[in-house]
């Protein structure tokens, strides 16, 4: 199994930047997530690691060498041939590669994909699900030594989804896995370590245990008001040490979001500052942020620091 060293990349097509900077280690035998919404950089860094793609500016090593091992790479849209049966198709594949045993290794990898009931079938009758398997069966011809699996589990049914993630948890015995998602919760029931992106650039890395414990958004304090001036939110936000958004519920109330990243109670003080300040305060209430919502912030632009 490889290591993979990032250090300084940079990409850009043409004017547009797609990843500033990026520096990463990713242990051999690990599956580690990259996570980030559309635009991230996600799919940029899975073509520089699979060398489809070449790079500005920096470096990148496997097992501290230049040298390119087996790669494996499974885009968000698999180039499946939809007119192939499956066992045909994974056949023609193994036929391109210099594989010994070939019979061994088709059955080897239909039985590693659970692709052995669907294998005389047609691929353009398969659900979405079993589509998936057959593209990680095409990433796994030859035994690559690194698997990249771009957004795998997008569009599934939930049945297809525990199937996938089961698959990719079996292959980290004998492949360094790199996942990229845009959700948190299932980066947490696949992955050891994460990598958060943003606009082409390094949030967090780390264990997700690090990464989580880095996430600052604790709370979040809604009020609706009557009456409320925007430029009171720079004032609000230095005395309470918070971000906030607001919004025009309608024409008789605003509804002003606090986010703060301790869980301190503050709604008192927040209270006496709305009055001070005459404001009609109509409600507040004190909202605890699960995880994914606090991903969500931290890869949008709906707040500007949370980091």
């Amino acid at each position: 199994m490889y290591s993979i060293k990032l250090f300084n990349i940079s990409k850009y097509y043409n004017q547009v930047r797609a990843l500033n900077n990026i520096s990463l280690n990713i242990n051999a035998g690990e599956i580690h997530g990259i996570l980030g919404l559309n635009g991230a950089g996600k799919s940029s860094l899975f073509k520089i690691i699979a060398g489809l793609t070449s790079v500005n500016n920096g470096k990148l090593l496997f097992n501290d060498k230049l040298d390119f091992p087996k790669i494996g790479y499974l885009p968000e849209n698999p180039p499946l041939y939809q007119n192939m049966v499956v066992k045909d198709f994974v056949k023609f594949l193994i036929d391109l590669h210099d594989v010994k045993d070939k019979e061994d290794h088709l059955k080897e990898i239909l039985s590693l994909c659970n692709l052995e009931e669907a294998s005389s079938r047609l691929i353009k009758n398969l659900s979405k699900g079993y589509k998936q398997r057959v593209g990680l069966a095409q990433c796994l011809v030859g035994f690559p030594d690194i698997i990249l699996l771009d957004e795998p589990l997008s569009g599934l049914d939930p049945a297809a989804i525990i199937e996938m993630r089961s698959l990719i948890n079996n292959l980290k015995k004998n492949h360094t896995i790199l996942l990229s998602t845009h959700q948190l919760h299932e980066a947490s029931l696949i992955c050891s370590n994460i990598t958060i992106l943003k606009e082409g650039e390094v949030l967090q890395t780390g264990t997700l245990q690090n990464v989580q414990s880095k996430l600052q958004v604790k709370q979040l304090i809604k009020l609706e008001v009557s009456n409320w001036d925007n430029s009171i939110n720079k004032k609000i936000e230095s005395m309470f040490d918070c971000s906030s958004i607001w919004e025009k519920k309608d024409n008789l109330a605003f509804e002003v979001k606090l986010y703060f990243n301790s869980e301190e109670e503050v709604r008192p003080k927040i209270v006496e500052f709305i009055v001070e300040n005459s404001f009609n305060l109509l409600s507040i209430a004190k909202v605890t942020l699960p995880l994914e919502e606090v991903f969500s912030l931290v890869t949008s632009e709906r707040i500007d620091e949370v980091f």
